[in-house]
């Protein structure tokens, strides 16, 4: 988890924590350890990285393939409902203007000319 200032940006670099640990177990959002809800920002290991969120009274879960592009993730939970947002981001926000090294921070260029492609898939399966 990157400990994030009061601007919502990298604080220091990031390191286990419970709410990390509770995420790679499997637990209810709701009773994550240490999270207040609005944004927490995770690193996740380089690689294919797949999320699935059980919605236990439909008797269904959405499983989420972020592909292999992404290796930060921000946990939202807004403050105006019961939703919770899983977002992928290539870098860490602001990525340009912090002090961390690239393979860290997620900080790339994309040549003239080049391009950069990723994969993502959303499904809903039965329990």
């Amino acid at each position: 988890e990157w400990p994030l200032n009061a601007g919502g940006y990298a604080a220091g670099e990031p390191a286990p924590s419970a709410l990390t640990g509770a995420l790679q177990n499997g637990a209810i959002v709701s009773t994550l350890p240490g999270y207040p809800g609005g944004s927490q920002m995770l690193s996740i290991a380089p690689g294919p990285q797949k999320c699935e969120l059980a919605y236990e009274a439909r008797g269904t879960k959405l499983i989420y393939d972020m592909g292999d592009q992404f290796p930060i993730h921000v946990l939202f939970t807004a403050p105006w409902s019961q939703a919770v947002s899983l977002e992928p981001y290539t870098s860490i926000m602001n990525v340009f203007n912090e002090p961390f090294a690239s393979e860290l921070s997620g900080a790339q260029a994309l040549a003239p000319g080049h391009s950069f492609t990723f994969k993502w898939a959303i499904q809903i399966q039965d329990l």
